[in-house]
C-alpha cells in the first residue's frame, strides 16, 4: 500500500507539477498578446480622443461662424432701418419750414429701428449695442423736437411776411449745423 500511496503521491505531484508548468508556460505566452492589447487600446483611445477634439474644435468653428453671420445680419438690418429713418429725416427736415410736419413715416420707421436695435443688443457686444441704443435715443429726440415746432413755425410765418425769412434761415441753418457738430 506504501507503494500505491507513493504513487498517488507522486502522480498528484506530477499533475500539480504538470499544471503549474501549464499556467506559467500559458502566462508566459499571453504576455506578449497582453501588452500587444494595451498597445492596441492604447491607441484606439488616442485615435478617439483626437476625433474627438476635432469633432469640438468643428464645432466651435461652426458655431463661431454662424454667430459672426447672425451679427452680421443683425447689423445689416439694424443699419438699413437707421438709413430709411435717415431719409425720412430728411425729408422732414426740408418742409421743415412749412406750415405742418408730418412725422408718421418716421415714427413708423423708428419702430423699425427700436426693433432691430433691440436685436443688436442680443447680439453684442455692448459697444455695439450701445451705439444702436444712442442712434434710437437721438431720433426720438429729434422727432420730438420736430413734432413740438408749432410755435416755431407760427414764429417763422410771422418772419416770411415781415420778409425776414433768408436773415432768419441763414441764422437757422447756422444753429442746427453747430448743434450737429
Amino acid at each position: 500500500m506504501e507503494t500505491e500511496l507513493a504513487a498517488a503521491w507522486i502522480a498528484l505531484g506530477g499533475v500539480a507539477l504538470g499544471a503549474l508548468t501549464g499556467v506559467i508556460a500559458a502566462r508566459i505566452q499571453a504576455c506578449p498578446a497582453h501588452r500587444a492589447a494595451e498597445a492596441a487600446f492604447t491607441q484606439a483611445e488616442t485615435a478617439y480622443r483626437a476625433a474627438l477634439d476635432s469633432a469640438r474644435e468643428q464645432i466651435r468653428a461652426t458655431a463661431a461662424q454662424n454667430t459672426g453671420s447672425a451679427r452680421r445680419q443683425v447689423y445689416a438690418a439694424f443699419i438699413s432701418e437707421a438709413h430709411k429713418l435717415q431719409v425720412a429725416v430728411a425729408e422732414i427736415d426740408l418742409d421743415f419750414y412749412g406750415p405742418t410736419v408730418d412725422t408718421k413715416e418716421a415714427r413708423r420707421i423708428l419702430d423699425h429701428v427700436d426693433k432691430a436695435a433691440a436685436l443688436v443688443f442680443l447680439e453684442g457686444p455692448q459697444e455695439v449695442s450701445g451705439a444702436a441704443w444712442e442712434v434710437y435715443n437721438e431720433a426720438v429726440a429729434g422727432l420730438t423736437d420736430y413734432e413740438g415746432s408749432d410755435d416755431v413755425r407760427a414764429v417763422w410765418a410771422q418772419a416770411v411776411h415781415a420778409g425776414r425769412e433768408p436773415q432768419l434761415r441763414t441764422a437757422l441753418d447756422r444753429i442746427r449745423r453747430l448743434m450737429r457738430e
